[in-house]
């Protein structure tokens, strides 16, 4: 098995990390064609503009929407990379693509400014909890009937962790988490991924 690791912007590293923790072999993906060797991508955190814009110039936004549409790609996004697979950015730029993969609607930053980042206490529904860091955090605002919730905040019960079909999205960077069990998330990645 082979993991693309979107590699324009963002939290590459610590991705690669876990995956070789699961002795899962990962590629950085910079271009399109590197894109069509790969039937899993994980878009990692880091600022969804930027991204948005790198997407486009770097001519994969196209690519991948193809694939999306072809049900060819399984992708894993995290924080930008959920604001990334969204249905509805609500408070997105106007120059801000998505790649409409999910159908949620999301409010960037709605967890505060990156001096308000910390580590919250998360509920899977496949049972145990993960501690991942929320930095400047989207947040899923509307969630459709066609949705999975997979993890939810324990004070709130809000919805952080989603599945619809080969899509999966948190709001917070399960590859920064506080307890032993910081791979969780990219296991039930992987598990779903196995299924189609």
């Amino acid at each position: 098995m082979k993991v693309g690791i979107l590699a324009l912007q963002g939290d590459v590293d610590l991705h690669r990390s876990v995956l070789e923790s699961l002795k899962v072999q990962s590629v950085l993906i910079t271009s399109k064609e590197q894109l069509d060797d790969v039937v899993r991508l994980i878009i990692p955190g880091g600022e969804s503009t930027a991204m948005s814009k790198l997407l486009v110039s770097s001519d994969i936004y196209g690519r991948l929407k193809e694939r999306i549409k072809q049900d060819s790609i399984s992708i894993f996004g995290t924080c930008a990379g959920l604001i990334l697979l969204s249905n509805t950015v609500l408070d997105g730029r106007k120059d801000q693509v998505s790649l409409q993969a999910l159908d949620v609607a999301v409010r960037r930053n709605a967890f505060g400014r990156q001096i308000e980042s910390s580590f919250k206490h998360v509920e899977m529904v496949t049972g145990g909890f993960i501690e991942p860091a929320f930095i400047r955090a989207p947040k899923i605002e509307n969630i459709s009937a066609k949705v999975d919730i997979l993890g939810r905040l324990k004070d709130s019960g809000e919805p952080v962790l989603v599945r619809q079909g080969k899509m999966m999205g948190a709001t917070f960077h399960p590859e920064l988490c506080f307890n032993q069990d910081c791979n969780m998330v990219h296991r039930l990645f992987l598990e779903y991924t196995e299924e189609n």
